[in-house]
């Protein structure tokens, strides 16, 4: 079974979208080079690509649920100060499927704060939260890596393994 993943947190607009495409894209190039499926509601045309305007809204929670129900792993990267009731949402729901949910934070001491939050201590199934990273990252997809499947030996029709 190869493992995916689902890149979860605040949708920001204007001057903060970079605080929520630049963390899914360092996630998704290393997962993805790792040789994991990742879903990025942002952009994912294993879904189908719905943006987050008027005219899709009420695909977009059908559409990120289904991306979750696909997923195995659910990573959340928490931004401080900012409501996202979709990634409140979207962590219970995975949590009531049965999903494992690793939570980020932009630095040290927010991850301090969340580790005592029995919120996060109830649907975080990483050690502990740690500061987003690209070297983080590459913890996750090697942990990970044990749950890929490997490519069984090639039997030739003589019964000996090619090598």
């Amino acid at each position: 079974m190869s493992v995916s993943f689902y890149l979860c947190g605040p949708i920001l607009e204007g001057d903060e979208r970079w605080r929520s495409i630049g963390w899914r894209e360092v996630a998704y190039n290393i997962l993805t080079e790792k040789g994991f499926t990742v879903f990025n509601p942002m952009v994912s045309a294993k879904a189908g690509d719905v943006h987050y305007d008027e005219t899709f809204k009420e695909l977009i929670v059908p559409r990120d649920k289904l991306m979750i129900d696909r997923s195995d792993v659910v990573i959340v990267n928490y931004v401080p100060k900012e409501l996202s009731i979709g990634t409140c949402m979207e962590i219970m729901y995975a949590h009531m499927t049965g999903k494992k949910v690793i939570w980020f934070a932009e630095d040290q001491e927010l991850c301090l704060d969340l580790e005592d939050n029995p919120w996060v201590i109830a649907h975080n199934d990483w050690e502990f939260v740690r500061p987003f990273s690209a070297e983080v990252m590459y913890d996750i997809a090697e942990w990970f890596s044990c749950f890929k499947p490997h490519n069984p030996p090639t039997i030739s029709p003589d019964g000996w393994q090619v090598l």
